[in-house]
């Protein structure tokens, strides 16, 4: 029975021809690249058969696809929904069904806004973002061109054609930390106040919450444990039956007299409430708990209440790793925590920004590529299908850039701020899209 391999329409790089057997029967799908997100929702998809013996028949979700003996291919059209379309592909031939599978094609009408006028604020590299329930967003800490750790944080505000930032303290200056959203504030944890590898000393270990009006305070952590010593890792706030829980995956920690990727992660639950008056209790072992990958300078993005995408370069052949949390009850909780590697990107990439768009989908945005060049391009994961499509050449960000953040502004407005160009120096403009 002749098989039908259906591995280039299921988005595998660089391959467009979709053999069907040894004899030299083949579709070719020639427009659109199903591995490009469609910015338009009319969709019309040429297949096109080649080395044929004999007559195909050709059905999508069980309806006949005609064969346009003009365009001497298989024609098929839909109006797309926003996010994955998923199509039911069966092929026929002489012989009887030849295979069935499924086609992928992603809809997102992104585009890019005007570079926005950034009032106030200061050019971070390293940063952390916190997007707050109250439409606003807070950038903390990260280092200045000069690469010293800053000690301030701006609060922004997003309006149609500017971003307003105003510039608030910090108790302590770090950069390469997490800002996570817990009692409506940012809560930041770990990062350096120095060069990592200036050693152990440069590790920030307090934490320091900071409210939506710039107030900050530091926060206790119960039994006079030390905070994280990490720097370049990626965190996540997952709530249980009312309990919020905080997991810090990867990044460097001390090591010796520097530091050293780490494939651990640190656990703490948060107790009390009310802003001001809750405290941590650390959960996990000293040096964490093992079972994460080395993934220094990760992206995260949120893709459900209690899912996770990571986004890097490691020793591990995957770039990218799914992370699932279990309820507790679980023989194991809080410490179940199920990683799992996922397609890779098209450009895998280290220091780059990631933003959950809801519907378990991420956005990643720019970033560094395995030989430290900077990658100006757009890309949506897709948990759901474990599959990733990039965006076409013409939707990208305008000035390349590493070591910036990404957040959501109000409605399906993202604000990418502060990073590295190629040229070193922290970036001062704002970049805007809009879904």
């Amino acid at each position: 029975m002749r098989r039908l391999a259906l591995a280039c329409l299921l988005l595998v790089a660089g391959c467009d021809r979709v053999p069907i057997d040894p004899e030299g029967t083949s579709l070719l799908v020639t427009s659109p690249d199903l591995g490009v997100v469609q910015l338009d929702s009319d969709f019309r998809l040429r297949l096109v058969p080649e080395g044929t013996t004999g007559p195909l028949t050709v059905r999508i979700e069980g309806t006949d696809i005609p064969f346009d003996s003009t365009a001497a291919a298989f024609i098929f059209e839909r109006k797309l929904v926003q996010g994955v379309n998923s199509f039911e592909l069966t092929v026929t031939g002489g012989t009887g069904t030849v295979q069935t599978d499924t086609l992928y094609a992603f809809y997102l009408p992104l585009q890019a806004l005007p570079l926005v006028e950034a009032n106030a604020g200061v050019a971070r590299l390293d940063a952390a973002v916190t997007s707050l329930p109250t439409g606003q967003a807070i950038i903390s800490g990260g280092r200045s061109a000069s690469g010293s750790a800053l000690p301030s944080a701006d609060v922004l505000q997003s309006q149609p054609s500017r971003v307003v930032a105003t510039t608030v303290p910090l108790r302590q200056a770090r950069a390469g930390h997490t800002a996570t959203l817990v009692e409506g504030g940012s809560l930041l944890l770990g990062g350096t106040n120095a060069a990592a590898s200036a050693g152990p000393a440069a590790f920030v270990r307090s934490p320091e919450w900071i409210s939506p009006s710039g107030e900050t305070r530091n926060v206790e952590i119960l039994g006079g444990a030390d905070g994280p010593a990490r720097t370049g890792h990626v965190a996540r706030a997952v709530t249980f039956e009312g309990t919020t829980y905080l997991y810090l995956f990867g990044g460097q920690s001390p090591a010796g007299s520097g530091a050293a990727a780490t494939s651990t992660f640190d656990i703490y639950r948060v107790e009390g409430s009310g802003g001001f008056t809750f405290r941590l209790e650390h959960l996990s072992p000293p040096g964490g708990v093992s079972g994460f990958v080395s993934l220094p300078d990760a992206a995260l993005a949120s893709t459900g209440p209690e899912t996770a995408a990571v986004f890097g370069l490691g020793d591990d052949a995957s770039s990218t790793f799914t992370v699932r949390w279990s309820a507790p009850g679980t023989p194991t909780s809080p410490f179940s925590v199920d990683v799992q590697p996922g397609t890779a990107l098209r450009t895998p990439r280290s220091a780059a920004a990631a933003v959950g768009l809801g519907g378990g989908l991420s956005l990643i945005l720019g970033g560094r590529d395995a030989d430290g060049d900077l990658v100006p391009t757009l890309e949506i994961y897709a948990a759901s299908v474990d599959r990733a499509f990039r965006f076409p050449p013409e939707l990208q960000l305008r000035v390349p850039r590493s070591d910036h953040i990404a957040t959501i502004f109000g409605t399906n407005r993202i604000v990418v701020a502060g990073g590295r160009p190629t040229t070193g120096s922290a970036i001062t403009a704002y970049e805007a899209f809009q879904f």
